[in-house]
């Protein structure tokens, strides 16, 4: 079986392919979301894992657009928990830290 989703290998669009389908699956990473839905319409892969919400930006409207669009149709949906966690040298204590930066890999 051959899963398409957007994102790259590690990321939680991976695990939550994981979490239904097992890591027995062939999953196929695309850069777009644009490139999930033609994989799937294309039969190249028998099912599309995208993101719809998440606890940084809300509801990902992109996913919805091509919903729209596309004549594929949501057959399951997939709940994952996301936990992140802060990290530092155990030397310092948790109110001399400043600043945290997040970085997104676009």
């Amino acid at each position: 079986m051959k899963i398409a989703f957007q994102g790259e290998e590690g990321s939680f669009t991976e695990e939550a392919i994981i979490k239904q389908f097992s890591d027995n699956c062939e999953k196929i990473a695309c850069k777009e979301l644009t490139e999930v839905f033609k994989k799937v319409e294309d039969n190249e892969c028998d099912y599309g894992v995208i993101p719809v919400e998440n606890s940084l930006e809300g509801t990902i409207t992109e996913s919805y657009d091509l919903l729209l669009e596309s004549k594929l149709k949501i057959c399951n949906e997939i709940n994952l928990r996301i936990k992140h966690y802060l990290l530092a040298n155990n030397q310092i204590s948790l109110n001399e830290i400043k600043n945290v930066y997040i970085s997104f890999d676009v």
